[in-house]
């Protein structure tokens, strides 16, 4: 809902790291981080600082909260905005029901999966009343907490380097916990929570590193990436140029 002017997504495309400030959270760097996803982090913090980066430890303290704090207001929202989606107007309708309170349970029972139930249940939990100001309210504030902490190390750092995954990729149905998948999230809900344009770069099959730039600055996280592709495993920039180019002509922009 910004206004703000067309951005020109291929502007940082090109330019190398020489005297680029990257922020590194080392608090992130414990013993909850699988080492091949560190010791792989750390090799592209190597390769960067060898080609001229400048790299600065930036804290974080409460992004770590960031899992719990997503869960709250994603859940939250995801329990009002698909309230809509009862079979009457929008969604999947059961065939079989009888009145329309029978069709809107049914529907609603048979068109969404275990997930969508479980944030469901929970956001309209953290809604209710008595537990509004509990949790929701509460999440809200944590929040800001994590959005202060990012605009105040984008006012020292050009960028942010993190891990996208607290492990290496698991096999399919290997993590049939759903608060365990959750926590694989630690390193990457706090980007949204703070609003930050993240992109993330593979690094060999089972790992990858997370870019995040500051709210609106999408052009950089183009740019990171790109550089990080182009100098590691040989993609070239006119490629990504070209890929951006066929979006803005199918865009009409």
């Amino acid at each position: 809902s910004e206004n703000v002017p067309t951005e020109d997504f291929a502007h940082d495309l090109d330019k190398g790291v020489k005297g680029l400030k990257i922020g590194v959270p080392r608090a992130w760097f414990t013993e909850s981080l699988d080492s091949e996803v560190a010791g792989a982090i750390s090799k592209v913090i190597d390769e960067y600082k060898a080609q001229g980066a400048e790299i600065v430890d930036v804290e974080l303290p409460n992004a770590g909260l960031g899992v719990s704090v997503y869960y709250v207001v994603a859940c939250a929202e995801a329990s009002s905005n698909l309230s809509r989606f009862d079979g009457v107007r929008y969604g999947y309708r059961a065939k079989d029901y009888g009145d329309i309170q029978d069709m809107i349970k049914k529907s609603r029972n048979e068109g969404f999966g275990a997930e969508p139930k479980r944030r469901i249940l929970i956001g309209t939990y953290v809604l209710s009343h008595g537990y509004y100001d509990a949790y929701y309210i509460k999440a809200q504030k944590v929040r800001r907490l994590i959005v202060n902490e990012f605009t105040e190390a984008f006012k020292h750092v050009d960028a942010i380097l993190s891990p996208v995954t607290t492990s290496t990729a698991f096999d399919f149905g290997a993590k049939s916990d759903p608060v365990v998948a959750y926590m694989g999230d630690l390193y990457t809900v706090p980007a949204s929570l703070a609003v930050c344009p993240a992109a993330f770069i593979q690094m060999g099959a089972r790992s990858a590193c997370n870019w995040l730039a500051r709210a609106l600055r999408k052009p950089r996280c183009c740019g990171l990436p790109t550089r990080s592709r182009k100098q590691r495993i040989g993609i070239c920039v006119t490629r990504e140029k070209t890929r951006i180019e066929r979006r803005r002509k199918c865009s009409g922009k």
